[in-house]
């Protein structure tokens, strides 16, 4: 079962997007037949706002948040790099948090996008058991189409 409700805003150089979806997934009624484990429920929120610098180049600012339920995602073995189904642990509940910054132009755009700001003010909250990342990653985004 899955119901997505999705909806956008748009007022002049500002867009909201939001979604929400409901799923579940069981070939049983019993929690431990649960094949592949999904978060009953999923809220994401996008708000993006549009600068005019010049005459041909945008500054567009953008903020996401995501959402979910308590679900049991897939755990890690380092050791041999696998990812497998779990029944013990489930996470949720936390806020997800990125923004990014990005200059276009035509066919071209460039930005920095820092992702999982959450843990500025928050405690690491890992998904993927195991499986430990930075908590906060930087990057770098660059959007080339190439004109044929």
């Amino acid at each position: 079962f899955h119901f997505l409700l999705q909806k956008k805003w748009v007022y002049k150089k500002l867009d909201v997007n939001q979604a929400i979806h409901l799923q579940k997934r069981y070939f049983d009624s019993d929690d431990n037949s649960n094949i592949f484990s999904v978060p009953f429920f999923l809220f994401h929120q996008s708000i993006k706002y549009n600068f005019d610098l010049f005459k041909e180049t945008q500054l567009r600012i953008n903020l996401d948040c995501k959402i979910h339920s308590n679900y049991f995602p897939n755990t890690y073995m380092p050791l041999s790099s696998v990812f497998y189904t779990q029944n013990e642990i489930k996470i949720g509940g936390v806020p997800f948090f990125s923004i990014g910054l990005y200059l276009q132009k035509n066919d071209f755009s460039l930005g920095v996008v820092f992702k999982d700001i959450q843990y500025a003010f928050l405690d690491r909250n890992y998904i993927t058991k195991d499986y430990f990342s930075n908590p906060s990653v930087l990057s770098l985004y660059i959007n080339w189409g190439f004109i044929d």
